[in-house]
């Protein structure tokens, strides 16, 4: 069995920022105001003027994108099962001009399986990490969930895989549905909702319902395989020359990381190649890339050649690991960046 497997290791913030949109203009209850002014005379009387005033609050509109997360929109479970506390990762935007709370709920999709007894947590501490929900961890959705105006929450999606025959490649999917208190169910777009356009503040003008209706939703995927491939990086050590005893963040101190990559399953991963970008704020530092203990040439050659080493034009360490099977055991990729 083959997969054809591209594993990237990304600068969280930089994939957590991608969601796209913005809130749609002027805030909600906003004065927008304009006054007419005639000037005369009569007479000796000069600089006479009259004036008439005419204003509207602008109304706010019902925007929010859900989208699952580039990197976890297809999750792999390997088997054999079950398997629990599988997670997916959404991002529930609000591009609309007011701030709202939401109510976030699943839909188990059944396409080879349905998944099971679906959880949802609000990533609130280290986004783009899950970090349960005890104490000082994420927090466990319980009710309408409240995203200003052009603010973003980050969500895991938690699922439970039963123990029920499954072939190789089989899917089940997860939507998350985000529903405002006035989107019920069949609302249609552009629905004016008199005199709540203030819920949470933003003013005294009316509501009206975006594209959607006022719910929105997306789906996520999850894949039975036999074969997985797992990531980890860490940070190895970090040495600078001002503090004692010299391992402290500073500008011009030298950071080393790990990376691990791990075939898990019975079968063969096909192709598999690690990208690391050069995190921001850093510089690659020459000659330091090394792959399983040995040296490797910072020179990065097009697709077919060698395709391995420091891409400079990408600023990026990519490394072609070819075929990996679980005998194959754990690969390790090192590099080191100097802190700008």
């Amino acid at each position: 069995m083959k997969r054809i497997l591209i594993l990237m290791i990304v600068v969280v913030a930089v994939v957590l920022l991608a969601a796209t949109g913005w809130a749609a203009g002027t805030d909600a209850g906003t004065l927008i105001q304009n006054t007419a002014t005639v000037t005369y005379d009569v007479g000796a009387a000069t600089n006479l003027s009259a004036t008439a005033s005419t204003g509207f609050i602008v109304a706010e509109v019902l925007i929010v994108n859900v989208a699952p997360s580039v990197l976890l929109s297809t999750v792999a479970v390997i088997d054999p099962l079950p398997a629990s506390d599988q997670r997916l990762y959404f991002s529930v935007q609000n591009t609309g001009n007011g701030s709202e709370a939401y109510a976030l709920t699943v839909s188990n999709i059944l396409v080879d399986f349905a998944p099971d007894n679906p959880r949802i947590v609000i990533d609130t501490v280290n986004i783009g990490s899950y970090d349960g929900t005890g104490v000082g961890g994420d927090t466990a959705y319980s009710g309408p969930y409240t995203i200003p105006e052009d603010g973003v929450i980050w969500v895991w999606v938690i699922n439970d895989i039963l123990d029920t025959p499954l072939a190789d490649l089989d899917t089940g999917q997860s939507q998350l549905v985000a529903t405002h208190t006035y989107a019920a169910a069949g609302t249609a777009p552009g629905t004016v909702v008199p005199g709540q356009g203030d819920d949470l503040g933003d003013g005294p003008g009316e509501l009206v319902l975006g594209p959607g209706g006022g719910t929105f939703s997306d789906t996520a995927t999850y894949i039975i395989t036999k074969t997985s491939v797992q990531v980890s990086k860490s940070i190895a050590s970090i040495a600078d020359t001002v503090s004692v005893p010299g391992d402290q963040p500073l500008p011009g101190a030298v950071v080393s990381y790990l990376l691990t990559v791990q075939v898990l399953g019975s079968g063969d991963a096909d192709n598999v190649v690690v990208r690391d970008p050069i995190p921001l704020n850093t510089t690659y530092d020459p000659a330091s890339l090394f792959v399983n203990g040995s040296a490797e040439d910072d020179d990065f050659n097009p697709p077919g050649v060698d395709n391995s080493g420091y891409d400079g034009g990408n600023d990026w360490i990519e490394i072609t690991l070819g075929t990996l099977n679980a005998a194959a055991g754990a690969q390790t990729v090192r590099f080191s960046v100097t802190i700008d």
